[in-house]
């Protein structure tokens, strides 16, 4: 593991975190389940550019209007 991903495990969790408190809180699915994803996503994609792209994409999905 490198500080990237490390980096990018902490930022994507917390803002899956976030996803998923506000998903739960306005009974929305979208937040809640991009919120999890954010949340477990890291373990299974390798590192690199893939966790970055990966994070962002479910980011976007989960607060886009």
């Amino acid at each position: 593991m490198t500080f990237s991903n490390l980096f990018a495990g902490l930022l994507f969790g917390s803002v899956g975190f976030v996803g998923w408190s506000v998903g739960k809180t306005r009974r929305r699915a979208r937040p809640m389940i991009c919120g999890a994803l954010l949340m477990v996503y890291t373990f299974v994609v390798p590192a690199g550019a893939w966790t970055w792209a990966v994070g962002s994409v479910l980011s976007l999905a989960c607060f886009w209007p």
